[in-house]
């Protein structure tokens, strides 16, 4: 397949099906992790013409000499007799290839697919706006470290996505992104045509976003490829050479303040003050973390503060994005648009020039103050339709946005689940609920005898120690045999979550609630089954799921092998995905 580059018009260069990348890896010492990265791409490059060309900076360990005595087919060495940095020494095979795509590669890297080369290339020329592709990396601790990146006017200091994660597989789809690192980065040719190579001025660090800007002011697009997964032992030259990461990385970090700063500041179009008494962290909580990322990411600037005398400390275990640090450190403008997220604040009202309440309600939860608030803001989100109609009985004038609980694609989708012998049931409680999983275990081992039960018990609420003894006696049946149960704290991750959604056959609720939602649409988007009272049935879960009353329980049980299948689990995923809800939010907001 052939394929044209345009650039205003004109032809710039034409693609080939059949042509080559240029593999390019630096080196200044490290020779054993140069022989596992060599060794990898030979062994894992076999469908692609592609050369490789090692550029040495010095080194003075055997590198020099275990790479001429390689005997491999396009190989190149060239050999400089000092450290010339980064930029310089990737410049050097950069200004040797005249016709090639160019891959550069650091040496401290390990490459895990045979079809990596491939995946990239398919990406890059999936549109012909793309002109960089990063992607996915782990280090040697199965944890993440990047899955694209990002750099904020409030400090200018790049951050990697995902970064420090257990890796479980999340961040694995492809997407446009700010801009990627340069351990494993695929540039067209076409780029390197209209903007050149690396930025000299850079030593080492900084040139890779440098790099992205400059492509992106060139009208290229940033992607990373999620498919791909390589490992990467990270800062490896600075630790064996002993050099100093800090003072290479500071000086960078000066270099490109002095080049972008204004262009950065530039990145968002609308200015928010966003008050809440939750903290992004629980379940509450993290939705509210990834629609604040989400607006992040579509240029909404957000000044991020919480109710006045409302404990909103975070516990030692919750982690919080680097961004959401930054919007809590920024000034709050009293002309800046006011969102009041889950409370109200006369006072706010007063000194705002336009006010939006986002109520995550349950109908039961009005009262006639709460409405009166409402009929005084200037707009109201919500996080249904249910809502929005109930508010509007209400006599509420203003206008009403329906912006639902959200699904992060990230982690739950839906995977195939292999044939095994026993049934796995996750079981979400409020608070303690002892009639009703004694219920659920004599259900399931009447309907699934023979077979092995599985019970997670996932109590959202405070958990005394002898309620946890309760919880476990419960699994204890008459004739002393132990059907296995696990209690399960409401406080885990995302990701933890969705290894368990991954794991059950499942899930059965004895109420909702607020957040419940969100595990709702979290099961579902994995291809769960799932059973809760009629009442609290929500307009996305319709068929495919099984509702029920505590005396018709038994039946649902029975047909959790024939529910939701992985297309509507899918569908559920991209409707609701914070990527979508975030979008709609940031047009309203730049709409005001």
């Amino acid at each position: 397949m052939n394929g044209w580059i345009l650039l205003y018009g004109e032809v710039v260069w034409e693609w080939r099906g059949d042509m080559a990348v240029s593999i390019v890896i630096l080196t200044w010492n490290g020779m054993e992790y140069t022989k596992q990265c060599l060794e990898s791409i030979v062994q894992n490059t076999s469908s692609e013409e592609y050369e490789v060309i090692v550029v040495d900076n010095g080194s003075t360990d055997g590198t020099v000499e275990y790479l001429e005595g390689l005997d491999l087919k396009n190989f190149i060495l060239i050999k400089n007799k000092e450290n010339l940095g980064f930029t310089r020494g990737n410049n050097i095979a950069i200004e040797r290839i005249k016709e090639n795509d160019v891959v550069l590669l650091n040496n401290d890297t390990i490459i895990l697919q045979k079809n990596w080369l491939t995946k990239m290339r398919q990406l890059a020329y999936q549109e012909k706006e793309i002109g960089i592709v990063g992607c996915r990396m782990i280090n040697h601790h199965n944890q993440i470290l990047h899955a694209g990146s990002y750099i904020r006017p409030d400090d200018l200091w790049g951050q990697q996505i995902g970064g420090g994660q257990k890796d479980i597989g999340q961040f694995c789809e492809n997407r446009e992104v700010e801009s990627v690192t340069f351990a494993c980065v695929y540039i067209k040719r076409i780029v390197l045509n209209v903007i050149g190579g690396l930025n000299e001025r850079f030593f080492s660090y900084f040139e890779d976003t440098d790099y992205c800007l400059r492509a992106r002011m060139a009208g290229f697009r940033i992607m990373y490829c999620g498919e791909v997964t390589i490992v990467h032992y990270q800062n490896v030259s600075t630790h064996i050479n002993q050099r100093s990461f800090s003072k290479m990385f500071l000086k960078s970090q000066r270099t490109f303040r002095k080049l972008w700063k204004k262009e950065v500041e530039r990145c968002y179009e609308r200015r928010v003050v966003w008050c809440s008494n939750i903290k992004p962290s629980g379940l509450l909580g993290v939705d509210l973390k990834n629609k604040l990322l989400g607006l992040d990411e579509n240029k909404i600037d957000i000044a991020l503060c919480y109710k006045e005398g409302e404990d909103v400390s975070v516990l030692k275990e919750d982690v919080l994005e680097h961004r959401i640090c930054l919007m809590e450190r920024r000034k709050k403008r009293k002309r800046d648009i006011l969102i009041s997220y889950e409370f109200y604040s006369p006072c706010f009202l007063r000194s705002r020039k336009y006010h939006i309440c986002y109520s995550l309600f349950h109908i039961s939860d009005m009262n006639n103050r709460w409405i009166e608030y409402l009929r005084n803001v200037d707009e109201i989100w919500v996080d249904s339709e249910g809502n929005r109609e109930f508010l509007r009985k209400q006599n509420i004038r203003v206008p009403i946005q329906v912006y639902p609980f959200g699904i992060n694609r990230n982690y739950f989708r839906v995977e195939e689940k292999g044939i095994r012998d026993e049934v796995r049931l996750l079981v979400v409680l409020e608070e303690v609920e002892m009639e009703f999983l004694k219920a659920i275990c004599d259900l399931a081992e009447r309907i699934f005898g023979g077979r092995k039960v599985v019970v997670f018990v996932y109590v959202r609420g405070v958990v005394e120690e002898y309620e946890r003894d309760r919880i476990k006696r419960v699994f204890e049946g008459e004739d002393g045999d132990l059907m296995v149960g696990f209690f399960i704290n409401m406080r885990e991750q995302e990701q933890e979550r969705a290894v368990l959604y991954h794991f059950v056959d499942c899930v059965i609720f004895y109420e909702v609630g607020r957040g419940g939602k969100g595990m709702m649409l979290e099961a579902a988007a994995c291809g769960l089954p799932i059973i809760m009272p009629e009442g609290e049935r929500m307009e996305i879960l319709q068929e495919g799921y099984f509702y029920y009353r505590i005396e018709e329980i038994e039946w649902c049980m029975r047909g959790i092998f024939c529910g939701i299948r992985g297309e509507y689990g899918k569908g559920i995923g991209e409707e609701y995905s914070y990527e979508r809800i975030a979008k709609q939010m940031a047009e309203r907001l730049k709409e005001l």
